[in-house]
């Protein structure tokens, strides 16, 4: 897991350096733990961290809320953020979500902060807005903290292998705000598609039919494939993907290779998009033979393309904050 600052690593009294030296204790006893557990031990180990000054006026809740906001724009000063923020807070679900995001490739760990970030979040919202307002989630500010915490869940469980998992939750992120501002749809489509399950994409196609974007169009050029393989209406899908970004069918017939960092920012139909989307795009083309070859039969060839570097293994940052 990552710190601030490379002296929490040999200064055992800096707090942030006592309670990663807590969660280690705490993970080795972390099979024995049901998550509700789990929080509590970890909560307990926050607890040693000194509470933060208190600000007049706003409740302890408002004050973390506050901290968070500012912490995504602080990495250097983050993780020592959110500690302070569970002091006052310990269901601040965007702490631990930072947490989470925090731990960087230790996928495990990561999933831990993600689903104690999605506890919290459940606990201090309470059940009744989940009652009365499912359908109109996100758009109550309320319940980003709750949305943010689904989505790395989610995103957590694609990239440990677990496919079935992580489209449980893109489905209950749809479910719970269908105007989808986080792109859950995404994620759902390509997790289908994967796993052969061309009806749960045609869903997801049919019920946003105005979406034009890269992955629906790559995704409706792979549906057809799957479906009927090279036929005309399949072409025609293939020529309109390839119209949205030239460059992804390079990397899904593994013609060029994936770099390990790219701009976080890209404008469509750029390279950085293509090597933002691919790694999504990548597991359910292979899964289709010949997939990747003809998705690239019909592209142009790209000129001047950057020479292949190592591929690696990147976890991708908090998409939606």
């Amino acid at each position: 897991m990552s710190s601030p600052d490379d002296s929490f690593a040999i200064d055992p009294e800096n707090p942030v350096y006592r309670f990663l030296e807590g969660v280690s204790e705490v993970l080795l006893h972390a099979e024995e733990m049901d998550p509700q557990r789990l929080k509590q031990a970890l909560t307990e180990v926050i607890a040693r961290h000194p509470e933060p000054p208190r600000t007049l006026g706003i409740s302890p809740s408002e004050q973390a809320r506050t901290l968070m906001d500012e912490a995504w724009d602080l990495p250097g000063e983050g993780t020592a953020m959110a500690l302070d923020a569970l002091r006052l807070d310990e269901n601040c679900a965007d702490a631990w979500v930072y947490l989470g995001y925090d731990a960087g490739d230790e996928l495990e760990l990561a999933l831990v902060f993600f689903t104690i970030g999605l506890m919290a979040g459940f606990d201090s919202l309470g059940q009744a807005v989940f009652d009365e307002h499912a359908g109109e989630f996100w758009q109550i500010e309320e319940t980003r903290p709750f949305m943010r915490a689904l989505e790395a869940v989610a995103r957590t469980n694609w990239d440990l292998g677990a496919p079935e998992v992580a489209a449980t939750y893109f489905g209950e992120m749809i479910r719970l705000n269908p105007m989808d501002n986080q792109g859950a749809r995404h994620g759902l489509l390509w997790l289908s598609l994967e796993r052969g399950d061309v009806e749960t994409a045609t869903q997801v196609f049919l019920a946003y039919p105005e979406d034009q974007s890269t992955a629906f169009l790559y995704g409706k050029a792979l549906a057809a494939f799957i479906e009927d393989g090279d036929t005309p209406e399949a072409r025609e899908e293939r020529a309109a993907a390839i119209a949205s970004n030239r460059h992804l069918p390079a990397y899904l017939s593994h013609a060029a290779q994936l770099q390990p960092e790219f701009e976080p920012m890209f404008a469509p139909g750029s390279e950085g998009e293509a090597l933002a989307m691919a790694p999504m795009m990548l597991g359910a083309f292979d899964q289709v033979p010949g997939a990747g070859e003809w998705i690239a039969a019909e592209a142009a060839p790209i000129v001047a393309a950057p020479p292949p570097a190592p591929s690696k293994e990147k976890r991708s940052g908090p998409r939606s904050v």
